[in-house]
């Protein structure tokens, strides 16, 4: 039988397989969060995660059903579950959640939000999503040659030492490009591409290939003006001709756009290809019993 219990320290090894591990990390470090763990009898079989954002707000962060657990309605119980929790915090007025349909796992939660009443809003930013095969058949891919010509190298081709200096600089200018130096950083350097002159990495583009299978790009730089329109289209381009040379052609390849003219630029370029906008902002309204029912008897 299906059952939810708040997931104690001594319990929390059990649940991280059904984490991210940026999830996982936060867990495990004692950030303060609300962690339920569903259990089948004694095995540990889903989980829902999720901290107080704001006063008025709880943002879930992870929610999961292990396959062979699935279709008993275990991720709903987990809801019911939070939702009795939060019933009482009248200050709490509204749950939400953001997460990108990568994988069939994560899917799955469309459906799910939809039928417990979470409504869609737009986000800070947009996850496109299209597989390499496909990409590389528009025509803005198949356009015949760059104007930067030889000045674009995929990174595994750029000296070590202009790597480091260009990691120095974004990290100078408090502007670090992922998590870690580039020199350890999980970036694919046979795909991510830049534009090196006068002995700089004048711009660039970073893409980062997950264990999951996903192809992401991480960031882009071109610098600005007019030469910076022509150039990232330019980089990507190579980019993804690069991969086309690695992967399958079903590897799935995300964009982000964080602005409304980054995504201009991306819909532009993907415009006749069948791209997916991967990226969900759910939020729920909690209704709340009549203020009475919390009041003491007098």
């Amino acid at each position: 039988m299906l059952q939810v219990a708040a997931i104690s320290n001594e319990d929390r090894g059990l649940f991280l397989p059904f984490l991210t591990p940026e999830v996982g990390d936060l867990l495990m470090s004692g950030f303060p969060m609300t962690a339920l763990g569903l259990l089948d009898d004694e095995t540990a079989c889903g989980i829902l995660t999720g901290f107080l954002e704001s006063s008025s707000t709880f943002r879930m962060i992870g929610l999961y059903v292990a396959p062979g657990f699935r279709r008993r309605g275990g991720a709903a119980l987990l809801l019911q579950t939070l939702g009795d929790l939060l019933e009482p915090e009248l200050q709490v007025t509204d749950v939400v959640a953001s997460y990108a349909e990568t994988s069939p796992d994560v899917a799955l939660l469309t459906p799910l939000f939809k039928s417990a009443g979470f409504v869609e809003e737009e986000g800070d930013s947009v996850l496109y999503g299209i597989s390499l095969g496909e990409v590389c058949k528009g025509a803005f891919f198949t356009a015949s040659g760059d104007s930067s010509g030889s000045r674009l190298l995929p990174f595994a081709s750029i000296p070590e030492l202009y790597i480091r200096q260009l990691d120095h600089l974004f990290r100078r200018k408090d502007l670090p490009l992922l998590n870690k130096p580039l020199t350890k950083a999980p970036m694919d350097r046979d795909v991510s591409v830049g534009y090196y002159a006068e002995n700089a990495i004048q711009a660039f583009i970073l893409f980062v290939h997950h264990m999951s299978g996903v192809l992401n790009l991480a960031y882009a730089y071109t610098g600005s003006g007019k030469a910076a329109s022509r150039l990232f289209p330019s980089l990507l381009r190579k980019a993804c001709r690069l991969a086309a040379g690695k992967y399958p052609p079903d590897t799935l390849l995300t964009i982000e756009a964080v602005n409304q003219i980054s995504a201009s630029l991306v819909e532009r370029i993907l415009r006749d290809t069948n791209y997916r906008i991967l990226s969900h902002n759910v939020r729920l309204k909690l209704e709340r019993l009549p203020i009475q029912h919390y009041l003491p008897v007098l």
